[in-house]
């Protein structure tokens, strides 16, 4: 007879926006034996304009193609191609 061991794992994520701070925090519950342990961890992203991008960088902006991921009428991110002056 075989033995079998599920692995049980549960993600949760609460992301928020404030003053130009996109914050997403993840909690992955995992079994292990008849418990659970429980992992944390949180990143955080800073809206910049690729004005202001290009102007602390000191580098050339080439290329810029928007980003939609959850809908098609707003971008939700931009895809930035720079290159060393």
């Amino acid at each position: 007879m075989k033995n079998y061991v599920f692995l049980i794992l549960f993600l949760t994520v609460d992301s928020d926006f404030e003053a130009g701070i996109y914050s997403s925090e993840f909690r992955l519950f995992k079994n292990e034996g008849e418990y659970f342990t429980k992992s944390q961890e949180i990143i955080k992203q800073f809206l910049h304009s690729s004005e202001e991008i290009k102007k602390h960088s000191g580098l050339k902006l080439i290329s810029q193609d928007d980003v939609y991921l959850y809908t098609e009428e707003l971008a939700d991110k931009a895809f930035l191609v720079f290159q060393k002056v």
